[in-house]
């Protein structure tokens, strides 16, 4: 018999410039099945010197009307949709829906704190549930991995300076999860983040095989190693990230629309297997982003695309 309650838990670490991370305790025992830690995961350290918190006399960027926004994709098919509608399908069985409507309520009811769940999937009844909520801090929170787990999905409170989206540690933690959950015998899907503006955002697997060959990488774990606002400095990773995100802010698009087209091509360039799509307030279905380098006048730059 496993005490699930006293197995460890896997931190990564959130964002102050960027969104707080979530990886994944359940608080749950999905029955017959058991499950089980992989004492593998979880070795982040806490934010170097370089990583700290801005001080309290820092402002938070003022809003800009003028921002650029990203324009819509002409290269979108049924194929673009096909993760984001297995999650809402996925809503729709169990506690599942409610528990992500919970973590929208907790933001608009003045959460100062990460939440998140383990969403199981039961290969018996064919439904989706949703663990009972874990307590993050500020801007992390600590879930676990079990072989049933299909998605992790956790909230990004309004607090000062978190920008809207997932972080480079999402992104890093959701291919670790991946490989670990597989090394289970588990069929993880990916994660989802609940941001204050009322926006969903999926970080899916749309190509295993890709995955699979990307997580062989020699530089493998400083992929999974990103944490705050930023993959490991000196790593590829973070040199393309910062190339990016800096050229979208120098385009005028906003911290947050940088930082997440910046991730989405990162995750392209480097043929992940994974891509990001976001559901906004309102939306009835996930949209996939890309992001396009360019030449122009001899000078590159990077333009965010998002699915119509």
């Amino acid at each position: 018999t496993i005490d699930f309650g006293s197995l460890p838990e896997v931190t990564i670490y959130g964002s102050w410039r960027g969104s707080g991370s979530g990886s994944g305790d359940g608080n749950y025992n999905p029955g017959g099945g058991g499950g089980y830690w992989n004492p593998g995961v979880g070795n982040n350290n806490p934010p170097t010197e370089e990583q700290e918190p801005p001080t309290e006399e820092e402002k938070p960027p003022t809003p800009n009307p003028e921002r650029k926004k990203p324009k819509e994709r002409t290269d979108c098919s049924a194929d673009n949709a096909i993760q984001g509608n297995k999650v809402q399908k996925m809503k729709k069985t169990g506690n599942v829906e409610k528990a992500i409507v919970d973590l929208h309520t907790g933001i608009a009811n003045g959460d100062t704190i990460e939440k998140g769940h383990c969403i199981f999937y039961d290969k018996d009844t064919k439904e989706f549930n949703a663990s009972n909520v874990t307590l993050g801090e500020r801007d992390k929170i600590a879930l676990s991995i079990y072989p049933d787990v299909a998605y992790h999905v956790h909230s990004h409170p309004r607090i000062p300076y978190m920008l809207i989206g997932p972080s480079p540690g999402d992104i890093g933690k959701t291919a670790e999860y991946y490989k670990d959950i597989k090394e289970l015998k588990g069929d993880y899907k990916g994660m989802i983040v609940v941001t204050h503006d009322k926006s969903e955002f999926l970080i899916s697997i749309n190509d295993e095989a890709g995955l699979n060959e990307f997580c062989k990488d020699k530089n493998i774990e400083q992929f999974f190693g990103a944490s705050n606002d930023c993959f490991p400095t000196g790593s590829k990773f973070q040199d393309v990230y910062d190339t990016v995100r800096k050229q979208l802010e120098a385009d005028n698009y906003s911290k947050s629309d940088a930082m997440l087209y910046a991730l989405s091509y990162v995750l392209d360039e480097f043929n992940t297997g994974m891509k990001i799509s976001q559901k906004k307030d309102g939306e009835s279905t996930y949209k996939e982003l890309k992001t396009e380098k360019r030449e122009v006048n001899g000078k590159t730059i990077y333009i965010a695309l998002r699915c119509p």
